[in-house]
């Protein structure tokens, strides 16, 4: 049950009354309703737990409590945690807490409750005017209290704001706190002295004695003086030094310090501050540096330099400006009117004007004559520029005087120039402008009117866009222009103009031109019509094609006279009288220079080749070793015919690369053939391969790309220094090296890096010396593991299948000699090889060519004919109907690509073997020779294996019609 008595008073006094006695409660609460002043509010609860739920979360009008009226009994608690359970966060209850005590309130029982925070204490049978006045004056001393306690959290909140703000501004000042007691020697510091001095708070003794081992030893003594000056006076210490830091630097530090005194005036301690001003030393020693320059430039300067007042009077002047004056020795300036020294009516009024000028902080110039002291005539560029003083006006003028008495002598002189560097560029074969920063021509020569049939006073003043240039040029124009002007470095521009005399074109360079500011304030433009230089580059171009041309042409048509000779060779070869004796040594030879001479040809046109860019690579996945098997099989006549040792230091495991097996075998031979050549007889070459990390990097990350380093070694005559550098140009040769008969012509090295660069590798040379061997080493880059391990097993698969089927053809050749078994198979064999030979036709207008090849056929058991021309090709064919037709493309009239188109178009001829025979080898031939229908290429001159090798990949006629196969076809499978 709750009730409420209303007060007289406007406001009236709070009360909750709590206790367990419903009875209790209300008579209570009838005994306030009229005491005190202001008049009681009273609500009722039943327990402490309801009164502490009003306190934390009430509303309405029990939102605010202001006396808590404890009864005796409490619900389940006694009165002490009751009392404690109403005390606010600061000690302090939250309400005055009253307790009324079911009997006597005794004395020690009273000091208790008070202790747990009752404000008073009474008993239930003191009568009305007592409760009300108890309750009143507990309430009146709480208020007092609570508002005492609030003035202190009020007091403590400033001090602790007063303290960091105290803090705040020692920390932004960097300054530090010490106490130095005199008796004792004792030292405290504040965290920021232990900052400034570099410590941790351990590393100090904390002692006077062990803060003047901290100071800079040279200044240690002048510290203590100091400090005993200061202690004897009673007197502020202040004292700036040097202190070391640990690991010996050097900073700077303020001290400041005063004494404190007891009643008798003697001195207790010492309390001080410490700030680090090291950067305000560093910067006071830059001024004074900065000071002690200015003053050297002063006295250094050409000029004559004066400070004046501000109102003109003279301060000082430089050593040299008394010399230009011609100041008599001993002569006091100091305080004389600087304008005094300009004649009236002269230039006084300009030095007025550039006084006035400076002092309302602009700068005053003006060129003007003023005699010396001696009387001697001189003209002067004059700037006089304000000095601030600090606090924003002007305290000082800064006067510079040039002497340009002579500079204006040379004016005049370069005026007259100017005429005749008009007259100069007037007559000047090249285009000259100058622009300014709009991009305006402010200077033209007359060359523009030459090469754009328009006056030239039309371009001045006026930008190309107003002279109606097209936008595009317009755009490229203003670009470079503009990037000469922003960067100050100059430009260049090429274009072409259709003008009066056709279309030319030009080359610009442009070049910025700075101010007095050091700005660029103009481009001059130096136009050249460089249309005769195009030209002479296009006749060189074109001359260099034909060059190209001529090379691959020669090439060509030194392998028509080869072919001939090689067919002459074989047939000498299988010629019985020459097996043995000097017919054999001879025929042997020719062979070898033969071979030499192909080789050369090849060489040639390969450089040929790659300088018109139509090198093709036939790129696949090529084992090492198997690159170098060809390579010595190339070069091992050459390696033996001079008596070589040859060694090989090779890898075990099978490496694999991206390329092509032929080039790359072509390299390698031409590295060994170089060494056999230059090596005398007897002679050492090793090769040797080995795997490095890319780049050759000693210590590579695990997943550093692997290359492949080959290299080629002799004990030969070397490189000289000064060729090792050109030891791979093309046609380079060293001089001592020309007289060898396989000197060949410089082409073998050059055409290697070449290649090697194709395949993404490179090749170096190395030579301690001429007589000394040399080394050359090439480097390609190893294929990916896992295609490494794809083309080795299809290597291994295809070496399986070959194998199988070579077994099996073997197999039943054997069954087939064997009586009783597979007779007729027997018989169809030896038929089949009785028909082996071939009927093939020879077309090349090359007579000796033609003619010694098909005796060279039949030799090898072929019938053979030749024809020299393509329309006799065309008649001889349906006669004859040869097997194959061995065709060459250069063929007066009709070429071998339309004769091969014509018997292609022979129904009669559909299943005869079309060659070319051709001098032409690169890849663009051969794919055009399979579009005009031929089934192989043969290039000239023609070997006898390569002969064989096209014969047997087509069965002979007699077995293909029997369904069989050929020998010459298993052995090309």
């Amino acid at each position: 049950m709750a009730s409420s008595v209303s007060a007289t008073r406007e406001q009236a006094w709070r009360v909750l009354v709590a206790g367990a006695d419903a009875a209790a409660r209300e008579a209570v609460a009838a005994q306030l309703a009229g005491g005190w002043e202001a008049g009681f509010d009273c609500s009722e609860v039943a327990d402490v737990a309801a009164a502490l739920r009003m306190l934390d979360g009430g509303s309405g009008e029990h939102a605010a409590i202001d006396c808590a009226l404890l009864l005796e009994p409490l619900s389940g608690m006694d009165m002490p945690t009751a009392l404690r359970l109403l005390a606010g966060g600061d000690g302090l209850a939250r309400v005055c807490a009253v307790v009324l005590c079911a009997g006597e309130c005794g004395a020690q029982a009273e000091r208790e409750l008070l202790r747990a925070g009752a404000q008073d204490c009474l008993s239930r049978a003191a009568g009305p005017a007592a409760l009300s006045r108890s309750v009143g004056r507990a309430l009146e001393r709480w208020r007092l209290l609570r508002a005492a306690a609030l003035e202190r959290e009020r007091m403590a909140a400033q001090a602790a704001e007063r303290e960091a703000h105290l803090r705040l501004a020692l920390e932004a000042s960097a300054t530090g706190l010490w106490t130095w007691d005199v008796d004792t020697d004792a030292v405290s510091w504040s965290d920021e002295c232990f900052r400034i001095h570099g410590l941790a708070p351990g590393g100090f003794e904390h002692t006077g004695a062990g803060f003047f081992q901290l100071v800079h030893p040279e200044d240690r003594e002048r510290v203590r003086r100091t400090v005993r000056e200061a202690i004897a006076a009673r007197a502020l210490y202040e004292c700036e030094f040097r202190i070391l830091r640990p690991g010996g630097e050097v900073a700077w530090v303020g001290n400041r310090g005063r004494g404190l005194l007891d009643a008798q005036g003697r001195l207790l301690r010492v309390l001080g501050t410490l700030t680090d001003i090291s950067r305000r030393k560093h910067a006071e020693a830059a001024q004074a540096r900065s000071a002690a320059f200015a003053h050297s430039v002063v006295e250094s300067s050409a000029d004559c330099i004066k400070g004046l007042s501000a109102d003109g009077r003279l301060l000082w002047m430089n050593d040299h400006g008394r010399g230009l004056m011609e100041v008599p020795l001993g002569a006091e300036l100091q305080g004389r009117d600087w304008l005094a020294f300009w004649e009236p009516g002269g230039a006084r009024a300009e030095a007025e004007a550039a006084l006035a000028a400076a002092r309302g902080g602009g700068v005053g110039r003006f060129r003007a004559m003023c005699p010396t002291l001696a009387g001697t005539p001189r003209w002067w560029d004059v700037v006089v520029t304000p000095i601030p003083g600090p606090e924003g006006p002007v305290e000082q003028l800064l006067c510079v005087s040039r002497d340009v008495t002579e500079a204006r002598a040379v004016e005049a002189t370069l005026r007259e120039r100017e005429l005749e560097l008009q007259t100069l560029a007037d007559n000047s074969p090249d285009i000259l402008t100058r622009f300014d920063r709009a991009l305006r021509h402010v200077f033209v020569n007359v060359a523009v009117e030459r090469a754009t049939g328009r006056p030239r006073d039309d371009f001045l003043g006026r930008t190309n866009r107003e002279l109606g240039m097209p936008a595009r040029d317009c755009e490229v124009w203003d670009a470079v222009l503009q990037a000469v002007f922003d960067m100050g470095q100059p430009g260049e521009l090429d274009f072409s103009f259709d003008g009066p005399q056709g279309l030319r074109h030009y080359s610009a360079r442009f070049v910025p031109e700075p101010g007095a500011d050091g700005e660029v304030e103009f481009v001059l433009g130096v136009t050249r019509d460089v249309t005769g230089h195009r030209q002479a580059e296009q006749a060189l171009k074109e001359a260099d094609r034909q060059k190209d041309e001529f090379l691959a042409t020669l090439a060509h048509e030194l392998r028509n006279p080869l072919a001939p000779i090689r067919n002459g060779l074989e047939i000498l070869r299988r010629d019985p009288a020459l097996q043995e004796g000097a017919g054999a040594q001879a025929r042997d030879m020719m062979a070898r220079q033969l071979a030499h001479l192909v080789r050369l040809v090849d060489d040639l046109l390969d450089v040929s080749r790659i300088s018109r860019g139509k090198m093709d690579l036939r790129r696949e996945r090529v084992c090492v070793q198997a690159v170098l098997e060809h390579a010595l099989e190339a070069s091992r006549p050459l390696v033996e015919a001079g008596g070589h040792a040859l060694v090989l230091e090779l890898c075990d495991e099978p490496l694999w690369l991206d390329g092509d097996l032929t080039r790359l075998a072509q390299v390698v031979s031409n590295l060994l053939n170089n060494a056999a050549k230059y090596t005398a007889a007897g002679g050492r070459i090793a090769l040797r391969l080995v795997v490095e990390p890319a780049g050759g990097a000693a210590h590579a990350a695990p997943d550093t790309p692997a290359e492949v380093v080959l290299s080629v070694r002799d004990n030969g005559s070397g490189i000289a220094a000064d060729m090792l550098p050109r030891v791979f140009d093309l046609f380079a040769q060293a001089d001592g090296t020309r007289h060898r008969a396989q000197g060949g012509l410089g082409i073998g090295l050059s055409l290697a890096r070449r290649l090697l660069e194709m395949h993404g590798g490179c090749i170096s040379a190395e030579s301690p010396g001429l007589g000394q061997g040399s080394t050359f080493t090439l480097r390609l880059p190893l294929a990916s593991r896992g295609a490494a391990m794809v083309g080795s097993s299809l290597e291994s698969t295809l070496e399986s299948n070959l194998e199988s089927t070579v077994e099996a053809a073997a197999e039943a050749l054997v069954k087939a000699r064997q009586p009783g078994e597979g007779a007729e198979g027997a018989s169809a064999l030896a038929d089949g090889l009785q028909s082996l030979g071939r009927r093939v036709l020879v077309v090349d207008d090359n007579v000796d060519a033609a003619d010694s090849l098909a005796m060279m056929l039949e030799l090898m058991g072929h019938e053979a004919r030749a024809v020299h021309d393509g329309a006799a090709a065309l008649q001889a064919a349906p006669l004859w109907r040869p097997d194959i037709v061995l065709l060459d493309i250069g063929l007066p009239g009709l070429n071998g690509y339309e004769v091969a188109r014509r018997l292609r178009a022979d129904p009669a001829l559909a299943g005869t073997l079309l060659v070319a025979l051709t001098g032409w080898g690169s890849e663009g031939d051969k794919r055009r020779s399979a579009e005009a229908g031929f089934d192989a290429h043969l290039t000239k001159p023609v070997a006898l294996d390569d002969v064989e090798a096209v014969l047997a990949r087509y069965p002979a006629p007699a077995l293909a019609a029997g369904g069989g196969t050929s020998l010459g076809v298993l052995a090309a499978r």
